[in-house]
C-alpha cells in the first residue's frame, strides 16, 4: 500500500510539474493535486526536496530506458550511430518535456555523471573510444584524457540543448537541427574513427 501511495504521489508531482516546472511542484501543490493536506505527504517524503530528487531519477531512469530500448535496434557495430541515435532521442524529449528536462538536468548537475541518461551516454562514449586507433579495444575512463573529451564533448551538447529548450538560442545560430547535428558530428569525430 505505501509503495503505491509513493507512485500517486510521484504521478500528481509530475503533473504538477508538467503544468507549470520545477519550482511549482510544492508539497502543498501535490497535495491539492490528490485531495490531500500537506502533512500527509510527508508520511512517504521526506520534504519537497526528497520528492524532486525522487521524480528527477524516475523520470531520469524512465529515459534511459527508453533510450536503451531504441539503441537495441541500432547496430551494434556502428557505435557512433548509436551516439547520434541517442542524442536525437534526447533532444526529441528534452524539447517537448521541457519542465521534465530542466528538473533532470537540475539533479544531473548536482550529483554528476553517474544515473540514467548520463549512463547511456559513458556507455556510448566507451564504446566509440574503443574503437579509436591505438586503444587497443580499451579504454580507460578515469585518465586525464578521456574524462576531459568526454566532459567537453557532454559540456558542448547539453549547453546547446539547455539553449535550445529555453527558447534561447542565439539568433545567428540558423536551424538549430543542423547545429545540433553537427555538435554529435563532432562529438564523434573527437572520440572515434570518423565512418
Amino acid at each position: 500500500m505505501r509503495a503505491a501511495t509513493r507512485r500517486e504521489i510521484s504521478r500528481a508531482a509530475r503533473r504538477v510539474l508538467d503544468r507549470a516546472g520545477p519550482a511549482s511542484v510544492t508539497m502543498r501543490a501535490v497535495a491539492d493535486e490528490l485531495g490531500m493536506t500537506p502533512p500527509a505527504l510527508y508520511r512517504y517524503f521526506a520534504g519537497r526536496d526528497d520528492l524532486l530528487r525522487r521524480l528527477a531519477d524516475e523520470i531520469d531512469d524512465s529515459l534511459a530506458d527508453d533510450l536503451r530500448a531504441a539503441l537495441g535496434a541500432r547496430p551494434v557495430d556502428d557505435p557512433g550511430d548509436r551516439l547520434r541515435s541517442a542524442g536525437n532521442g534526447l533532444r526529441t524529449w528534452a524539447l517537448s518535456h521541457e519542465h521534465e528536462y530542466e528538473l533532470v538536468r537540475s539533479a544531473m548537475i548536482e550529483r554528476g555523471f553517474s544515473a540514467g541518461v548520463a549512463k547511456v551516454f559513458l556507455g556510448l562514449f566507451e564504446e566509440l573510444w574503443q574503437q579509436r586507433p591505438g586503444s587497443g579495444g580499451r579504454l580507460t575512463v578515469r585518465s586525464a584524457e578521456t574524462s576531459m573529451v568526454f566532459l567537453s564533448c557532454s559540456i558542448r551538447l547539453y549547453g546547446f540543448l539547455d539553449l535550445e529548450v529555453r527558447g534561447r538560442v542565439p539568433m545567428g545560430v540558423g536551424d538549430t537541427t543542423v547545429a545540433f547535428q553537427y555538435l554529435l558530428a563532432e562529438f564523434i569525430a573527437a572520440v572515434g574513427p570518423v565512418r
